[in-house]
This record gives C-alpha cells, structure tokens and sequence, in this order.
C-alpha cells in the first residue's frame, strides 16, 4: 500500500495509486470511473468531486488534481465504488503539500538554494542590523559584533614569547640579511633587468643590448639575400619563383651560375628520376640510355655476368604475347545503359534441377542497384537444348549492378548478375 504524497503547494499534481479487488489479494486491473467516485477533502472541510476522472495506467491508476485543488496544507482523496456491487475496495490518498506560507511544510523542496531567515546565533538573538553588516563587512569589534561571541575590542600584549624554531625556521634558513624580506628585495634588485616587466623571458637582452633573435644575427650572414622566403621556394620547388632571387643564387660562388628551378630544385629533381621520363646519367647529362657499371652508356642492361640481356627481353614479349592471347577471348563487361545481346543462359527442370529444358516460354525480370525486380525491356531466344539467349536494351543495363531473372513453368529460375562499366 501507498504511504503518503508529499506534493508542491498550488501546483497541479499527478497521484499514482493502485486498487484491489474485493477480496483484497489481487490488483483489480480494469476499473472504470463513475461520476462521484474520486472525493477530495481540503483541510478537513467539506468533501467535493474531484475535477479530473482517474485514468487507468495498466496495473495501477492515476488522478490528476488541479493548482486550485492543490491549494492545501492536507489534501485527502477518497476513492470509492459507488455501484451496487463494488468491483474494488474503497481507497484513502493522504497529501501533505510543501513550499508555501500555507502549506503543511513551508520548506520548498524544489529549490537549489534554500533561502535562510538567522534570527539567533548559538540561541542568541540577533538584530537584523548586526548580522547584515557582518555578511557585509566581516567581523569589527567596534560596530559589527555579534552578540553572544563578541571578541575583546581591544588585543592584550604578547608578553614572555620564546623565539620559533621549529618546522619552518630550519626550512627557510637564516636570512642572510636583516630579514627574509631583505633579501627578497636584494633578488629583485638583481633581476630588473631580465626583460620587460611582464614579459618574463621572452624579451632577454645581450650585452648589447639587443632583445631579438634576428637581431642578434650577422648582417653578413644574409648579404646578397633579398629574400630568404624566396630563396627556399626557389630551391625546393619547380614553379616559376621570383625572379630577384633566381639571379642572386646564380651569382653566388663564380658568378656565372646556370640554376632554373624548373629543374634544377629539389621538386623537379624529384620527378626526374628515377621516376621521370628520362634519367640522369652520372655526368650529370640527361639520357635515354642507361649508363652500365662499365662507365659507358649503352642501349641495353647487362647482367650481373657481363651479358647483354636482349635474350631476356624475348623470353618477356613472348610471355606478354602468350598472357594476351588467353585473354583476348575473355567476355566483355557489360557497358552501363548500353544494349547487349546475346547472354546466354541455361534452364533446368525443377523437379530433379539438372535436365536442361527445351522449348519453355521465359519471361525475364532485372534488378538495378539493389531495386525491385520489374519486367526487362529486352528479348528472349530459346536457342536449343535448354540454352535461351537475353538481348538486353539499354533499359535493361542502365545501373551500376543488374541482377537478371529468368523464370519459365516447370524449370528453376535462373539469375545472372553483372557489374556494368561505364
């Protein structure tokens, strides 16, 4: 049985409850609610129907009451069976409301913080006064005191204290001048210097004076640079760079430098070789021929005994001719949305599914990517022997994926699926 409802002061509520059957041993599951059956009493005063009708929820039920039914400190609901024959027995739903001047518990328990009225302090009463400047300005002998924990106004001497030497003296050491905080100032005296205040260590001047890295670098380490940006596009990549910095790199050294970087920086040297279409030869001269171990360009590559390997290349073609020859005769994909004639199929008999079947009307289905399967637009042709051939339209091919279907009375279907091509 249900203990009681703590629910919200004026405030609509929904009150799950359960009812027995007569006999008091099972849950009567289908009752139904007749005007008169729910009575709320508000305050013990005078018992009313209540607004809403009970509701069933399955094993249990649920009455819904008002904000203005709500608006009770103690809220009774009888539920009772009015017919002649009662169905279940009679049920008392006790409500206690909360959070309200008028409710039974006058504690809100919906809110997050709960607002506090300090009246006294250890059974001490308060003023107002006192207590509001004392969360405001904090505790002052003078004019915030608190009555009952008031401190003296006005502190004793400290008299006949032993120097500390305890867990802190030992750590901190003895001051090397008057005090900790005399030598404190001598550190930041020492440390003025050490950047702008406020920028830490990143503003560290040399003995010169000079706060930045660049500028702590030899003019002449960049003489004849205009652009050092420009100078590294130049070497590391083959698009047409500035043209200022092409002509300072081949004036360095002699003079009389030849670089491009169209191919000469690290970019085209890259697509050069080995994997461009020429190859660079040891004397620095592109080639078409690659240079054997002997130091000598030549039109063929010699093996590790010395012999020419134009033998070698044969045995290749002929292989190459061979693998081409087994696979010239290799069906072609179907090509996407394209007309295809001739797909041969076969069709069996669908009692011992082996002997082919002759002479059957075949009616074709097709599936593309995945769809429902729907007549083909195309033609079937029974060739003999059970073999039918499918003259695809372009209807019938126009899809990445094309399943076929092929049924006929008294034979398996047959399906043929193909991956078009473009």
């Amino acid at each position: 049985m249900q203990g009681l409802h703590l629910r919200k002061y004026g405030a609509a509520a929904t009150i799950n409850f359960d009812l027995f059957e007569v006999d008091g041993v099972d849950f009567r599951v289908d009752a139904v609610h007749a005007a008169g059956d729910t009575v709320i009493m508000k305050d013990e005063g005078a018992e009313a129907s209540t607004t809403n009708s009970f509701t069933d929820e399955g094993k249990g039920y649920s009455l819904v009451l008002t904000a203005t039914e709500m608006q009770a400190a103690r809220i009774v609901v009888y539920v009772v069976d009015l017919t002649a024959t009662k169905v279940w027995l009679d049920r008392k739903i006790i409500i206690e409301t909360y959070g309200n001047v008028s409710a039974e518990h006058e504690f809100d328990l919906d809110l997050a913080t709960q607002p506090v009225n300090l009246t006294q302090m250890g059974g001490v009463v308060q003023s107002a006064t006192d207590l509001k400047n004392f969360a405001d300005a904090g505790y002052d002998p003078s004019v915030n005191k608190v009555e009952g924990v008031k401190l003296a106004d006005v502190a004793t001497t400290l008299t006949g204290h032993t120097v500390q030497t305890g867990d802190n003296f030992p750590r901190l050491g003895a001051p090397t001048g008057a005090s900790v905080s005399a030598d404190i100032a001598v550190v930041e005296g020492q440390t003025d210097d050490i950047g702008v205040e406020g920028a830490g260590l990143t503003a560290i001047p040399d003995s010169a004076g000079t706060t930045t890295l660049l500028g702590r670098i030899p003019a002449a380490l960049f003489s004849g640079i205009t652009s050092l940006a420009e100078w590294l596009g130049l070497i590391a990549g083959k698009q047409v760079g500035d043209a200022t910095a092409r002509t300072e790199i081949r004036a360095t050294g002699a003079g009389s430098g030849t670089f491009d970087e169209t191919t000469d920086s690290e970019e085209a040297i890259r697509d050069t070789a080995p994997l461009g279409t020429t190859m660079r030869g040891t004397d620095g001269v592109d080639t078409a021929t690659m240079r054997g171990t002997d130091g000598v360009d030549t039109a063929t590559m010699r093996g590790t005994d010395s012999a020419a390997t134009e033998t070698k290349q044969d045995i290749i073609d002929t292989n190459v001719d061979e693998i081409k020859l087994k696979t010239d005769n290799l069906p072609e994909s179907i090509k996407k949305n394209a007309a295809r004639a001739d797909l041969p199929f076969l069709m069996v008999d669908d009692t011992d599914h082996v002997t082919p079947e002759v002479s059957l009307t075949v009616t074709g289905q097709r599936s593309l990517d995945g769809g429902a399967f729907s007549a083909v637009t195309g033609s079937i042709t029974n060739i003999g022997s059970g073999i039918y051939s499918f003259d695809a339209a372009a209807a019938d091919t126009n899809a990445d994926m094309v399943i076929y279907r092929f049924s006929a009375t008294g034979a398996d279907d047959t399906f043929l699926s193909f991956k078009t091509v473009a």
